[in-house]
């Protein structure tokens, strides 16, 4: 498989996605993920389905826990409460230093689409970013990076990847795991009357799972 191919891997194939030259490889992990939703109901492409919440949510986070997000998202809101989970939304990464008041509880940092794609091109921006994710997490906790489709086309994995991680190494954060969400959107309106925007169109998020190095907390 071309790795500059701008089309979605299949997941199949992820076993060549990794690694990132010059960092050690990953274990990657396929989720699939159905994403129930009403007719006419929207979502923008930084929000998770409420499944994918959920699971990251119990998978890593415990009651008790704040879970921080770049940005509002419904489901993580949602998915927190149910796990006993403190929730805090902040709108800019610059935001996240105001957070002193949760800081040794955070054990869930997620990152949206829209955050990776607007430092792509800034490496400094990419490590302050990743620096106060590591001051606010607690030494085991996680900070996931969502990448999305660029408006260009292009694969963000294939795109950010090698910007993201050495930059989230610098900052004193390990790349743990490439997870490889695959939603099915499946609506309760029947295939033959959907819209293609309607109709259960398979898409896929990957997740950068980011912890802190024990070397470098504090």
């Amino acid at each position: 498989m071309n790795p500059s191919d701008p089309n979605p891997p299949d997941p199949a194939d992820l076993a060549s996605f990794a690694g990132v030259d010059g960092e050690p490889p990953v274990p990657v992990t396929v989720w699939h993920v159905t994403d129930l939703r009403r007719r006419g109901e929207t979502r923008s492409g930084d929000e998770f389905s409420p499944a994918l919440a959920g699971l990251l949510v119990a998978l890593y986070t415990r009651p008790g826990d704040t879970v921080v997000a770049l940005g509002h998202d419904p489901a993580l809101a949602g998915a927190a409460g149910a796990q006993g989970c403190t929730y805090v939304a902040v709108d800019d990464p610059a935001d996240l230093a105001d957070l002193d008041a949760v800081a040794g509880t955070v054990r869930l940092i997620v990152v949206p689409p829209r955050t990776t794609h607007r430092i792509r091109h800034n490496t400094a921006a990419a490590v302050d970013l990743f620096t106060a994710c590591r001051t606010l997490t607690v030494p085991a906790g996680c900070t996931i990076v969502a990448l999305a489709t660029l408006p260009t086309g292009a694969t963000a994995y294939t795109d950010l990847t090698p910007l993201l991680i050495p930059a989230a190494r610098q900052a004193g954060l390990e790349w743990l795991r490439h997870i490889v969400a695959v939603t099915g959107a499946l609506t309760d309106t029947p295939e033959s009357t959907c819209t293609p925007a309607e109709a259960g169109v398979s898409i896929h998020v990957d997740l950068l799972v980011l912890s802190v190095r024990q070397d470098t907390h504090g």
